[in-house]
């Protein structure tokens, strides 16, 4: 049987919270205009929009 590990609350509670950020930051990255001026990273062929 797979062992089973008693976690802290607030490491849980903390977790959740992370994850909840993280949705958040993505949905906001998706919803934000493309900038009118490339950067150089685009310029090269790397695109760092998340998304």
């Amino acid at each position: 049987m797979a062992a089973t590990y008693d976690f802290p609350s607030d490491l849980l509670a903390g977790q959740e919270e992370l994850r909840q950020v993280q949705a958040e930051l993505s949905a906001l990255l998706k919803r934000l205009p493309w900038s009118l001026t490339s950067s150089p990273f685009w310029r090269r062929g790397i695109s760092t929009r998340v998304g």
